[in-house]
């Protein structure tokens, strides 16, 4: 017993060993021991059965097309200006802006300066925002709190695209009513609310007396009226001291 439990444990060993090699061929072979132990085998060996193992399946997936999230940029047919370069924002800025329009203010400097029939581009993220300007300063309002990027480039009077500034990244900041950092913040405790101020009586304006309200009577109601008694004098016997003398 000991002998065969020893021979079903290299026959296990040599089935496990195998595995792989046959699995990785087309062709395997399956051999019975006298005892009993399967064996597989990519190898012919005499008794063995062939046993046809199928190709494995195989997948290729599809060539995904090649999306890009920023179109390639408008070449510059022509170098007009030494230097087109965004003095403000500066790059990697942080911008707190408060409700409503909060804007960004920028500022392009140009070398030489923007010559005669040529504009300016406004472009944030991609977009033009303004064009067709003459100013080197502007206001971009509506934006959202995050990261933008804007760069600016100037055409001649046919359209054609003489000069670009390069990329500049800035982060817009809108504040929670209750961060110190918020520009509005009023003075003293971080998210306290700030003392409120009457506001000064418009001309000729007075305040009126205050009256007193009398609540109108219930309908049909009439209040009793008060009746007096007829005066009539006491009689009673009028008020007379008792007086005794003491003796002597």
């Amino acid at each position: 017993m000991a002998i065969l439990g020893r021979m079903r444990s290299s026959a296990w060993l040599v089935l496990v060993l195998a595995l792989p090699a046959a699995a990785s061929a087309e062709q395997a072979y399956k051999i019975i021991g006298v005892d009993g132990a399967v064996i597989y085998t990519d190898r012919p060996v005499p008794g063995a059965v062939e046993i046809k193992i199928p190709k494995p399946s195989s997948y290729a997936p599809r060539e995904l097309a090649v999306s890009r999230l920023t179109p390639e940029p408008e070449p510059v047919a022509r170098d007009a200006y030494s230097s087109i370069r965004i003095v403000k924002p500066e790059p990697e800025a942080t911008i707190h802006t408060g409700e409503g329009e909060g804007g960004v203010d920028v500022d392009v400097q140009l070398e030489p300066e923007l010559q005669e029939g040529h504009t300016l581009t406004y472009s944030v993220d991609g977009k033009e925002t303004a064009k067709g300007l003459r100013t080197n300063r502007v206001r971009i309002t509506d934006l959202d709190r995050g990261a933008h990027h804007l760069d600016v480039s100037v055409r001649d009077e046919g359209g054609v695209l003489v000069g670009r500034s390069d990329r500049v990244t800035f982060h817009v900041r809108r504040p929670s009513i209750n961060d110190p950092q918020r520009p509005d913040q009023p003075k003293g405790r971080p998210g306290s609310a700030a003392t409120p101020t009457p506001l000064p009586a418009p001309a000729g304006y007075a305040p009126a007396a205050p009256t007193r309200f009398t609540p109108p009577p219930a309908a049909g109601y009439a209040p009793p009226a008060a009746q007096k008694a007829p005066y009539a004098p006491s009689t009673a016997a009028p008020y007379a001291p008792a007086y005794t003398p003491s003796p002597p």
